[in-house]
């Protein structure tokens, strides 16, 4: 019998439980696939997926709206980073695979982990230390990044990189502490021969500057 017609009816929205049971030990990876992929498919048949020796039929279980805290666990081990990205980025995600996520070696499973709902504050700050940008911008536009984060968000908006800062003056629930320190810039103190003052400096983002000073949140 054919391959695909077999992962046809593995891949029906009508598949039952039985039939899925069986094709999830099919020889052919396309049916394995197809049942993988399937949203009929039960905890007890993705967990069958989720060790499968095709990296996308682990893939599809990883990504299945069935999957369970203990799939998703497995998932986030995976040798594969697609794998694991389909993990961190599942509704289902708990805080200890988000955990895990975010100490990943791969860059999309990091980000997927500091963007996801379920964070919790101990992702997100290791998240705010990341050593690529858009992690650190993922963090901050969590609409509750400044609740979780607390006095530590106020890092975000001192953020070398232009990209994170942008993000926390986006971020609704930034604080006029946040703004402030956007509005100032980022720059140095420079003594003015003068007057002996010394004067702030601002470096080359005055139109993000200038952003957050028209920001209502921005103190006068």
């Amino acid at each position: 019998e054919n391959g695909y017609v077999r992962a046809n009816a593995a891949g029906h929205p009508a598949a039952t439980v039985e039939i899925l049971q069986i094709a999830i030990g099919d020889w052919a990876p396309v049916v394995r696939f197809a049942a993988a992929d399937n949203p009929n498919a039960t905890p007890d048949v993705l967990q069958i997926a989720i060790g499968d020796n095709d990296r996308g039929v682990r893939a599809k279980a990883a990504d299945n709206p069935a999957a369970t805290e203990e799939i998703l666990k497995t998932a986030i081990a995976d040798k594969n980073e697609s794998v694991r990205e389909s993990a961190a980025k599942h509704p289902n995600a708990t805080a200890d695979v988000l955990k895990i996520a975010i100490e990943d070696k791969d860059n999309s499973v990091r980000e997927s982990a500091a963007k996801h709902p379920n964070a919790t504050a101990d992702v997100l700050q290791i998240a705010m230390s990341d050593e690529h940008p858009w992690i650190r911008s993922a963090a901050a536009e969590r609409p509750n990044a400044p609740e979780l984060l607390g006095e530590n968000y106020l890092d975000l908006a001192k953020d070398t990189e232009i990209q994170v800062r942008e993000a926390v003056l986006n971020n609704p629930n930034a604080d006029e502490n946040c703004i402030g320190l956007i509005a100032m810039g980022q720059g140095e103190w420079v003594r003015n021969p003068e007057t002996g003052d010394e004067d702030w400096v601002p470096q080359d983002d005055a139109h993000l500057r200038q952003q957050a000073l028209s920001d209502q949140r921005c103190p006068e």
